[in-house]
């Protein structure tokens, strides 16, 4: 599979030193310890931070300045490191047993199937097909799944570092993203809820109140508690009707 890779220039290079040298592969206690109750030190690394991961948007809608006076940045800091830790810890997980595991088996098991191709004398030059059909599962593109149980948006990323750089496939948050710029900006007049069920109805029309098929059992339902007796009667007919028939 052909993937794209990156170039990193110094800026971006350092940006990525950072992160994970300086925030990712902290603990929680570590950070504490380095802002060190300082609200300026928080803030210095808030926005080194802030410019890494929120280069393309920003955290919260655009506040004026006089909004950000009052800004707790130690929590932030604690918030975002709490929510990208678990994540990082699995991207690292994952890294490392591709880069010190899999490479390194991919790498002896090459040796070894040109060694029993050419030595016919190997006690094992004649299990040289069953040992090469056992083997190719480790020639497999390799995958990593990162869960996000617990992060702000649950779902699962898949991970591979083929032919050598990272790949992610983020299907799953695209998925949360499309609603997200779906849902965005429509006036909550359009949302209503349905008179029966109580599930949520988009109005296209003023006077939309039932979910489809609801409004039919609402009716029966009027029916019923409006005129028991002649449902009752309408039924027994319906069920003699229907015996008639099959009869």
């Amino acid at each position: 599979m052909r993937k794209n890779t990156k170039k990193i220039s110094k800026p971006v290079g350092e940006q990525l030193r950072y992160l994970v040298e300086e925030f990712l592969e902290k603990s929680g206690k570590e950070i504490a310890v380095k802002i060190g109750g300082h609200r300026d030190t928080a803030k210095t690394l808030w926005e080194q931070l802030e410019g890494i991961l929120f280069a393309d948007t920003f955290w919260m809608d655009e506040p004026d300045s006089w909004d950000r006076v009052g800004i707790d940045y130690e929590k932030l800091l604690k918030k975002y490191h709490a929510f990208l830790k678990p994540v990082w810890g699995q991207f690292r997980d994952a890294l490392f047993n591709y880069k010190f595991g899999i490479i390194p088996a991919r790498e002896d098991s090459q040796k070894l199937r040109k060694i029993i191709d050419k030595d016919k004398r190997s006690p094992i030059y004649e299990y040289r097909h069953l040992f090469k059909q056992q083997d190719t599962a480790l020639d497999l593109e390799k995958f990593y799944d990162i869960s996000l149980k617990k992060s702000l948006e649950p779902g699962t990323l898949t991970v591979s570092f083929e032919p050598g750089h990272v790949t992610f496939y983020k299907r799953n948050l695209n998925v949360i993203n499309n609603l997200i710029d779906l849902l965005s900006g429509v006036d909550i007049e359009h949302f209503g809820r349905c008179e029966y069920c109580g599930k949520c109805i988009v109005l296209k029309r003023s006077d939309k109140r039932f979910c489809p098929g609801c409004a039919a059992k609402k009716i029966q339902k009027d029916k019923w508690r409006d005129n028991p007796e002649g449902m009752k009667l309408k039924e027994k007919n319906r069920y003699r009707t229907k015996r008639k028939q099959s009869d």
